[in-house]
């Protein structure tokens, strides 16, 4: 049995960590619940490259995200 990782409504943050967990750790024939980003209003570290159907992972170290620290104060 392999693990299918999915997101409730999650900034880029928690998307971009769970991505790289279902890329290690998961199944490679089932889809994963990752596209809930869209749903956010606003979102503070936005990760467009976790919000499409096929992910391709940034080459930049770490999760590939800029916080937006001014978006912050609205959460």
């Amino acid at each position: 049995i392999l693990p299918v990782f999915t997101t409730l409504l999650e900034s880029g943050i928690g998307r971009a960590a769970t991505a790289v967990l279902a890329a290690g750790c998961g199944s490679k024939t089932h889809a994963h619940g990752l596209l809930t980003g869209p749903l956010l209003e606003n979102d503070p570290a936005p990760a467009v490259w976790i919000n499409q159907p096929e992910i391709t992972f940034p080459d930049a170290p770490g999760l590939g995200i800029f916080v937006h620290l001014e978006e912050l104060e609205t959460f």
